[in-house]
C-alpha cells in the first residue's frame, strides 16, 4: 500500500527551556526548524501469512525556512512501544526532482506505508535513494517546495521488524541539531504491525 503523506507540519522545539534549566521548552526552534508533515492518527498492517514480516510506515521531512547551508542534521530517534518489534529502524529515502526521474511515476510517489522493507517492499516497486545513515543526514529541502508534485523530497521511513505477537509503536521522536544546538520534534503517530497479541480494534478484529 502506497501513498501520499497527510500535509500537516509538526515542528520541533529546543531542548533549551526557557530557565536555562535544560529539557524540552514551548519555543519553537530557530529558523531552519525540522517539519514532519504528518498529524496525530494512526496506522496498522493486517498481518501476512508469514512471520516475523517487515512493515514500513514513511513520513515526509523538510527545513522550515532558513537555507540548505544552515540545515537540521539528524541525529537519533526514540520511539515508545507499547508492544516491542525485533528491530525498529529509521532510514532516509531521497527522491529527486521530477525531472531526474525514470520509469513509472508511481515508483516515486511518497509512502504512507508498505509491507516489506526498503529493497524488497513486497506490493510496489519503490524508488529512491535510501540510506540507513540516519546520524548526520542533512534535511535541505525547503518545505515551501515539498507538497510540489515536481520537487526533490526527503522521508523518513519506520522499518519494523515485526514477531508473530505483532508490535505496536505509539509515536516517536526525532533528535536533531541547528549549528551548535539541540532540538527535538515528537511525532504522536501510532505504527502497529499486527499478529496474536494487538489491539483487536487497531486490526480490525474487535
Amino acid at each position: 500500500m502506497l501513498g501520499v503523506a497527510v500535509a500537516v507540519a509538526l515542528t520541533g522545539c529546543s531542548t533549551a527551556s526557557s530557565d536555562g534549566e535544560g529539557g524540552p521548552s514551548a519555543e519553537p526552534a530557530a529558523t531552519g526548524a525540522l517539519v514532519v508533515r504528518t498529524e496525530a492518527g494512526s496506522k496498522a498492517a493486517y498481518a501476512p501469512s508469514h512471520s516475523p514480516y517487515f512493515y514500513t510506515q514513511g513520513f515526509l521531512i523538510c527545513r522550515e525556512g532558513g537555507s540548505s547551508e544552515v540545515a537540521p542534521v539528524l541525529r537519533s530517534v526514540s520511539f515508545n512501544t507499547r508492544l516491542k518489534p525485533l528491530e525498529v529502524q529509521p532510514v532516509i529515502r531521497r527522491i529527486p526532482e521530477e525531472a531526474d526521474r525514470d520509469g513509472p511515476p508511481g515508483g516515486w510517489s511518497p509512502i504512507l506505508d508498505a509491507l516489506g522493507k526498503p529493497g524488497a517492499f513486497e506490493d510496489t516497486p519503490v524508488r529512491g535513494d535510501f540510506s540507513y545513515d540516519f546520524d548526520g543526514a542533512r534535511v535541505t529541502e525547503s518545505c515551501a517546495d515539498a507538497s510540489e508534485s515536481w520537487s526533490a523530497k526527503m522521508e523518513l521511513e519506520i522499518v519494523m521488524k515485526v514477531p508473530k505477537e505483532g508490535a505496536d509503536i505509539d509515536g516517536f521522536t526525532i533528535s536533531y541539531d541547528i549549528g551548535d544546538k539541540s532540538h527535538e520534534v515528537h511525532v504522536p503517530w501510532r505504527m502497529v504491525g499486527c499478529g496474536t497479541e494487538t489491539d483487536r480494534e487497531m486490526c480490525g478484529l474487535g
